[in-house]
């Protein structure tokens, strides 16, 4: 079991089909933008989401035993379980990097306001990965328009600079 990672196909088949499935769109988007979030009270999914009825949620998912792990008497604390988490991350990652970062940033706003600057400090680290990540993707295309701009600048055949039209 512990070989297997929420990216294996069969896993994440099984999540899909058999977790994911039959909840609502708004009930996964849930899951997956708190999946930045290694451990979570309703209020912290209520920074990272956006939804207030993140107490509700958190206590229906419990409920239907979809993959939520309490982590104290009260059910005040959760985690997802570790395979179920790299799931829902390396879906919101193949969502773009833009909701990926947004998701980060709210998650470490929320984390400062509470004064965990530790795990603000994991949340903004985590965010600039993927800042560099999506850099590294895009470094092909950069270095190949640089050349290209650099051969126009040799030839002579630059583009007319922009005009305040252009703005």
């Amino acid at each position: 079991l512990n070989a297997f990672a929420g990216t294996d196909r069969a896993v994440s088949d099984f999540l899909v089909s058999e977790v994911l499935a039959g909840l609502p769109r708004a009930l996964v988007d849930f899951l997956v933008e708190t999946s930045v979030l290694d451990v979570f009270d309703a209020e912290l999914c209520a920074a990272v989401t956006g939804i207030e009825e993140s107490a509700a949620l958190l206590d229906h998912l419990f409920a239907a035993n979809l993959l939520v792990v309490p982590l104290d008497e009260r059910r005040h604390w959760y985690r997802y379980h570790h395979l179920f988490a790299s799931f829902l991350r390396a879906r919101l990652a193949s969502s773009g990097t833009t909701r990926l970062r947004a998701a980060h940033v709210r998650a470490c706003g929320a984390l400062e306001d509470r004064g965990d600057d530790v795990g603000a400090l994991q949340q903004a680290m985590r965010r600039i990965v993927v800042q560099v990540d999506a850099l590294h993707q895009q470094a092909p295309v950069r270095r190949r328009q640089g050349r290209e701009r650099a051969a126009r600048d040799r030839t002579g055949t630059q583009r007319p600079a922009p005009t305040p039209a252009d703005h």
